[in-house]
């Protein structure tokens, strides 16, 4: 009979999420590209109207493809952000055993530009998700006896149920995957 050593749960970005944070600031390298090549066409109108004559016609317009490249902006800071988690337990015999994936939480991007804010670290993230279980558990406990089912269920492993009851009432392991270690330092 093999027993639950630890309970802990993986967190990692979305893959499209990790994109639309890989540049934090407001306009990507192509965006500046964009912006600088727009002020020099708004400089450039501004001498034409400066030199005009009565008789001369023309008109300032902004190309399409800055149009299109705002509305991507505007859509892409609009999209809550998603961290998921994958709760899993490590097992007497070194196997770890994923337990759901079907949680995870996430952020208004009207809120902030980014959740990873310049005063986060890993340690403080990890409390935060720690604390997220801990009320998630509160409102919608988890039975013991459902984890070993579930286990013996889906890995055929027979499970110690005193080993189940005493892991849960150790603080969670809390492990960041690559994207999310990009933005918390250490």
């Amino acid at each position: 009979m093999l027993r639950v050593v630890v309970f802990g749960v993986a967190c990692e970005l979305d893959e499209e999420d990790d994109e639309r944070f890989r540049v934090r600031d407001h306009f990507s390298l192509m965006g500046q590209k964009l912006w600088n090549e727009l002020k020099v066409a708004v400089f450039k109108a501004c001498i034409l109207i400066t030199r005009a004559k009565p008789e001369m016609s023309f008109s300032v317009y902004q190309p399409p493809r800055y149009e299109r490249w705002w509305q991507a902006q505007r859509r892409r800071r609009k999209k809550p952000v998603h961290i998921g988690f994958t709760e899993f337990a490590d097992l007497s015999d070194g196997r770890r055993v994923i337990v759901r994936s079907d949680r995870g939480f996430g952020w208004n991007r009207k809120r902030s530009q980014s959740p990873f804010h310049s005063r986060m670290t890993r340690e403080s993230f990890a409390d935060e998700i720690r604390d997220y279980f801990v009320q998630y558990e509160e409102e919608r406990p988890t039975p013991p006896e459902w984890i070993v089912e579930h286990l013996d269920s889906s890995y055929g492993t027979e499970i110690d149920p005193l080993s189940v009851y005493a892991a849960m009432r150790v603080p969670l392991r809390v492990e960041f995957g690559p994207r999310i270690q990009q933005f918390l330092p250490q």
